[in-house]
């Protein structure tokens, strides 16, 4: 509304400027016209100048157009500078503790692939089938050994969780960095005894 007043106003101006005569400063004798001659060459001049209603209805679907297109433009920098300080964080954290960035990436990825869940459940089958998955993962992320134990504890839950929780404690002294092979021997001293082992050992071979 506000930018068809502004081009009636503009219309209007153009046409007040080109209805008064220039006047030579060396005629001394202008020109006189009756009031009947103004008026009809000032109605034809206003014809002829504005443009017809067509065009100026696409005139405005132009400007309309154009503040889409800014509006546009300004929502896709906000989103470009909201992904650059995302990402400028991140790398910042990086830099600040690059191990604990790698870890937590890893956790993603290991997380993604949807490892099992064991909870204690008083069934060899169902542990060593745990045992075999989470390795399966470990080769596809190709996880370092160091970070096997966390990544793998992580899926216990319930007694399983609970009896982690008191082996950490009372077996390893709560030492963060328990290998792989340490882990597995505590595991099925736990959930396979020994004759139960012996027994899918036999079976195996």
């Amino acid at each position: 509304r506000i930018l068809e007043i502004a081009l009636a106003v503009m219309a209007f101006r153009g046409t007040w400027s080109r209805s008064v005569p220039e006047m030579n400063p060396t005629d001394v004798t202008p020109e006189l016209n009756t009031p009947g001659e103004t008026s009809v060459q000032g109605a034809r001049t206003d014809q002829a100048d504005l443009p017809p209603p067509s065009e100026l209805g696409s005139i405005l679907q132009a400007f309309q157009g154009v503040a889409q297109v800014v509006q546009l433009l300004a929502q896709n920098q906000v989103a470009t500078q909201t992904q650059m300080q995302e990402v400028l964080a991140l790398h910042r954290d990086q830099l600040m503790d690059p191990d604990r960035s790698r870890g937590a990436l890893l956790l993603e990825r290991f997380r993604r692939i949807k490892p099992p869940i064991f909870k204690g459940e008083n069934s060899p089958s169902i542990a060593e089938s745990w045992i075999r998955e989470i390795e399966k993962i470990f080769r596809a992320i190709r996880c370092p050994e160091e970070d096997k134990v966390p990544l793998a504890t992580s899926t216990l839950q319930d007694r399983a969780d609970m009896w982690w929780t008191s082996t950490l404690r009372n077996v390893f002294g709560e030492w963060e960095d328990v290998s792989w092979k340490d882990f597995l021997a505590a595991f099925r001293e736990r959930f396979f005894p020994d004759l139960v082992q012996e027994k899918l050992e036999q079976e195996f071979l």
